[in-house]
């Protein structure tokens, strides 16, 4: 599969990029601060200014960003901000500002002298484009662990990732959880 490279191949050069790394997705820093209700409809509104035909927005970030917004306040009141819906199967869905938040391994936490944050992306998805190459190479290792008498099978699979319109998408980093 793909693995982290949507959000962050790790690339600069090479392809595929990643959102991190794509020229002209907006980055906005929270420098190290707590997301407002201000950064989140700013971060929207970048992406309804453009005029950009979408079905939906969806947030995604990692567990430890979506614990956080379900315990945000409205301003002077003990009353959750954000909601969770019951959609299909007895699922609870997280709606952060009129968006679903999806979560993913692939967004990491960092700790710097005991404070954390992460990152948070917004985006129109049908404008993220994931293409998979037709061949597979396959590496069969019948010695590696013959003392467990197994066999090591790989599989590589050559994918790319890009976006249509680098407009659909925002980043907010270095948000405090």
């Amino acid at each position: 599969g793909t693995g982290s490279v949507p959000l962050a191949s790790g690339n600069s050069g090479a392809e595929p990029l990643g959102l991190y790394n794509t020229t002209g997705i907006t980055k906005t820093s929270l420098a190290s601060a707590n997301p407002k209700l201000s950064d989140l409809i700013d971060a929207e509104g970048r992406i309804e200014d453009t005029n950009l035909d979408y079905t939906d927005m969806l947030w995604l970030s990692n567990k430890r960003a979506r614990r956080f917004f379900k315990k945000m306040k409205a301003p002077n009141s003990s009353q959750p901000l954000f909601s969770e819906d019951w959609i299909t199967n007895d699922i609870k869905a997280l709606v952060v500002q009129d968006h679903g938040f999806i979560t993913t391994t692939q967004v990491p936490n960092t700790d710097t002298a005991g404070v954390v944050t992460t990152d948070l992306f917004l985006g129109a998805w049908e404008n993220a484009i994931i293409g998979q190459g037709q061949e597979l190479e396959m590496v069969v290792d019948t010695s590696r662990y013959v003392t467990e008498r197994s066999t090591l099978i790989q599989i590589v699979d050559y994918s790319d990732f890009g976006v249509a319109y680098k407009e659909a998408f925002q980043i907010l980093t270095d948000m405090k959880v």
